[in-house]
Order: C-alpha cells, then structure tokens, then sequence
C-alpha cells in the first residue's frame, strides 16, 4: 500500500525539572485531598497475602479499588505478600544511590492510586532526592496549594455573587415593561365613547283612540 497505517509514537521528551515538579505536584494533591497515610515501617517476616490483607484492614483499606504501597528500599518479601491483591501497587522511594534495585514509583502512579500507604522514611527519601535544586519543597508546596485553592474558593463566590446581582436588578425592569403595556390599554379604554341606551319607543295608544272616534 501507498499510504499505509504506521504506527504513531505519542511519547513526549521531558526534562528532569519538569519530571521532578510533576512527581510533586501529584504527591501534594494527594496530600491535599487526605488520601496518604503515613506509617513507620511496612515489615513482614514471611510472604503471607494475609498478612497484607491485615495491614490493608488495620487502615481501612480493604475495599479500596486501587492502593500505591511505597516503601523505603525494595523489599522481596513485601512485593510477595501484596503480588496476589490486584488492587496493590508496590513501590520504592527514590534513591541516588547506584547499583540499587528499586522500583521507584512513577507521577501516574500517585494520580491513579484512590489510596496512599508510605513509610516515613520513603517520605523523607522523596524529598531530599526530588524536592531539591528547582523542585520545591513538599511543605511549601503543600501550603502553596491551600492558598491557591483558598482563592479559587473566594473567586468561585465572588462570581456567583456577580451573577445573582443582574438577576435581582431585573425584576423591576419587568415590573416597567408590564406598567407600560398596560398604560395604553387604560388610555384607550378613557378614550373610547360610553356606549348610548337604547331608546325605548313608546306604544302606540293615540292612534287606536283616534280611529274609534272617527
């Protein structure tokens, strides 16, 4: 074929610094919206589903659609006990380090996940490796963005204040537009002439008499 259908790459270059700020921005909207719980450590001495399904339980989380497990260094036993869940994501924090495995998490992780589990030392972990140079700091961006939703909330109001004012200021201009349409009606029916009684014609008496004297 001539024209024939090729396939399309759709992927998008983008540098460190936009990376890093994106990775924030999703873990600070998260933040934001209650949806990360913060633990001390994620241990568990043998790869049991069950004892992933208590630790879900302990936090309410058993019924949730989708859950981003992050902790601090991969750990084999942790990624066995969360495998046989479907709703679980398991991931590491990010690390400078070289020769390390992990599997750090990426910014559609945080996005889609409904619900955050991360230990405080992954937590740390993410701010000093992608919170650092450019990138802002997870505590200044996290009350950057309550003042930027604080504004959106006032300008939301402010605008629904504007909107209802003409709707009030109308009432009386159909108040006007009904007096005006009503004043010619009233003006014509003054004009119109009262409508004459009719004339009732008296019987005719004199003429019978007239004819019985003749």
């Amino acid at each position: 074929m001539a024209f024939a259908v090729k396939p399309r790459d759709y992927e998008k270059k983008m540098n460190r610094k936009e990376r890093r700020a994106a990775i924030m921005g999703a873990i600070n909207a998260q933040v934001i919206a209650g949806n990360v719980i913060v633990v001390d450590k994620i241990n568990f001495a043998t790869p049991k589903t069950k004892d992933a399904i208590a630790l879900l339980t302990t936090h309410g989380l058993q019924d949730t659609r989708r859950v981003l497990v992050v902790t601090t260094a991969y750990d084999e036993v942790a990624c066995k006990c969360f495998r046989n869940l479907g709703n679980v994501v398991v991931r590491t924090a990010p690390t400078n380090e070289a020769n390390v495995k992990t599997v750090a998490f990426s910014t559609r992780d945080f996005l889609v996940a409904h619900k955050i589990i991360i230990t405080a030392d992954a937590l740390k972990a993410v701010e000093a490796v992608w919170a650092t140079g450019e990138a802002k700091d997870l505590k200044t961006a996290r009350v950057e963005a309550k003042q930027i939703a604080t504004k959106a909330v006032k300008a939301e109001k402010a605008a629904k204040a504007e909107a209802a004012k003409p709707t009030k200021a109308k009432a009386p201009a159909k108040a006007k537009a009904e007096k005006a349409e009503k004043a010619p009606v009233a003006e014509k029916a003054e004009k119109a002439p009262a409508a004459e009684a009719p004339v009732k014609k008296a019987p005719a008496k004199k003429k019978k008499s007239e004819e019985a004297e003749g």
